[in-house]
């Protein structure tokens, strides 16, 4: 029952667990920020935001002058690029820049909800 195509290293659990651990997260966060919406359409807006940031990549090859509005999208792509790696993954320098973007988009993602939650119940 070896459904994978080598050996499983702690590198390969480690990534496995970050990058879900992560994806998750943002998943709560898109959630999370469009619940409070009261719009009968607040799902197509988070539906729009996921699009939007798998789709980042492209969007910056074709339109270059939206890179930095893109920052305000949650960064899938690097996560996702970081676990497609498989054995080939470098553990260097953008690696951990890919991990620290993705925890401190994670980290204001929770305050911005957690404020949001608060003003609308307090």
């Amino acid at each position: 029952m070896n459904n994978f195509r080598g050996t499983i290293h702690t590198l390969h659990i480690a990534l496995a667990i970050y990058s879900h651990w992560t994806l998750a997260l943002f998943g709560i966060f898109i959630g999370s920020l469009f619940s409070f919406s009261l719009n009968k359409y607040s799902w197509l807006s988070a539906v729009l935001v996921i699009v939007i940031s798998l789709a980042s990549e492209g969007i910056i090859e074709k339109v270059s002058f939206v890179k930095w509005l893109l920052w305000l999208f949650p960064p899938v792509t690097q996560v996702l690029n970081d676990l497609n790696m498989g054995d080939s993954v470098q553990i260097g320098g953008e690696f951990w820049i890919h991990i620290g973007v993705a925890t401190v988009y994670s980290i204001i993602g929770f305050i911005l909800i957690e404020r949001k939650f608060t003003r609308r119940n307090g």
